[in-house]
């Protein structure tokens, strides 16, 4: 089972399509964490796990520190991001140009 298919089983993650930061919060469910499976488990866990960590929580506090830049949605809607068609993963509508923002 891809990682895809995994993140988004509503059984073990009730909603999966909602922004819901929510429901890790106090703790999440023991399924929750066993299939949170972002970068593998095990002897083919991802080696770059700690840089890549380490590069978002940098990029998420250049982003929402005080006086940092301010984004907003430019020619983007939801259906530039909704899974329409299906090689190996649900992937958007051809023509779409992903998520657009603007400083």
């Amino acid at each position: 089972m891809n990682n895809y298919y995994q993140h988004t089983d509503p059984e073990v993650f009730p909603n999966p399509f909602e922004w819901q930061p929510e429901r890790w919060l106090p703790t999440p469910t023991p399924e929750m964490k066993r299939n949170f499976t972002v970068f593998s488990r095990g002897s083919r866990r991802c080696p770059g796990q700690s840089l890549a960590m380490a590069e978002l929580t940098f990029a998420l506090a250049t982003i929402f520190r005080p006086g940092g830049p301010k984004f907003k949605l430019f020619e983007t809607d939801r259906s530039d991001i909704e899974g329409k068609h299906d090689c190996i993963m649900p992937l958007p509508k051809l023509d779409s140009k992903g998520v657009r923002a603007q400083f």
